[in-house]
């Protein structure tokens, strides 16, 4: 097994063996569930204590993927790298603040503007029924979007446009775009979070065929002292809780009524009673009568 170079970076180890990843079959990618970091420490750790049994690999196994274990200190970094990129993908993207607070006062001027007008009977108010309110970013922006359309396309109201501070209207359609813009950035972002989940699931891939061939050598050639698991530990089979696991409450035990109470305490003075009943009886042989020598 060539030495390799502990100074190597995990986007080094990532643009080494990229190819590889890449050339996996789809239908041969495992869906990932174990702790990446857990797999990557486990399997960093190992590495030493592996290399160190190379020679006994070469003299003891004749079917052995040498190539695929020799790769193993790499595919764990870039399994590492992987996932640090997913991490930082996975961000949400959100709207900026400053944004927002200046698109929910030119909705409320708009809907107000709009209601006076309606009052005058120059607009029917039920082409605004719909709106979908002020929680979240795109419902504002599809609100703002509707209100400035209503007001552009309907010459009676536009007389009146004074009501409004100057270019309240054009300002509400540019906060529209803006906000729908952001949008898609967010259909982007997921572009992008699909991609660098494919690519961890790849590397995790590797890495974990890589460790299984590297703990069959070890099982083979440790066997006769019994300490394999000292030189390769098996990776933790519990699997990540998934986002809805970590969200959902745990069970609270249902509170017990009277009726579920006193069955449950008549139980337990039963079973004292057959205990106390056991302790104090006596045993077979104090019965049996007492042999008299003549």
């Amino acid at each position: 097994m060539n030495a390799l170079d502990y100074e190597v970076s995990p986007q080094e180890a990532f643009l080494r063996r990229r190819a590889e990843l890449e050339a996996i079959a789809a239908r041969d990618v495992m869906r990932l569930n174990l702790d990446p970091l857990g797999v990557v420490s486990v399997v960093l750790r190992a590495d030493p204590r592996i290399r160190n049994l190379r020679a006994e690999f070469e003299r003891s196994l004749h079917d052995f993927n040498f190539k695929l274990v020799d790769g193993l200190r790499d595919y764990a970094l870039a399994f590492y790298h992987t996932h640090t990129l997913f991490m930082a993908t996975a961000v949400p993207v959100r709207c900026p603040p400053e944004l927002m607070q200046q698109a929910k006062p030119a909705r409320a001027r708009l809907l107000n503007f709009l209601n006076a007008c309606a009052e005058r009977g120059l607009v029917d108010e039920g082409r605004w029924k719909r709106l979908r309110g002020t929680k979240g970013y795109l419902n504002v922006a599809a609100d703002l979007g509707l209100l400035a359309s209503i007001a552009l396309a309907t010459p009676d109201v536009r007389k009146f446009e004074d009501l409004l501070p100057p270019g309240d209207l054009k300002r509400a359609e540019l906060l529209a775009r803006e906000l729908l813009a952001i949008s898609g950035k967010r259909d982007v972002r997921e572009d992008a979070l699909s991609s660098a989940r494919d690519t961890r699931a790849r590397a995790f891939t590797q890495v974990m065929l890589s460790y299984a061939e590297a703990r069959r050598g070890v099982t083979y050639v440790r066997a006769p002292f019994g300490d394999a698991e000292e030189f390769a530990p098996i990776l933790s089979t519990k699997r990540l809780p998934t986002r809805v696991q970590r969200k959902r409450p745990k069970p609270k035990p249902a509170p017990l009524d009277r009726q579920s109470r006193t069955d449950r305490a008549l139980g337990a003075a039963d079973e004292d009673s057959v205990a106390n009943e056991v302790k104090h009886r006596p045993s077979t042989t104090a019965l049996q009568p007492a042999e008299v020598n003549d």
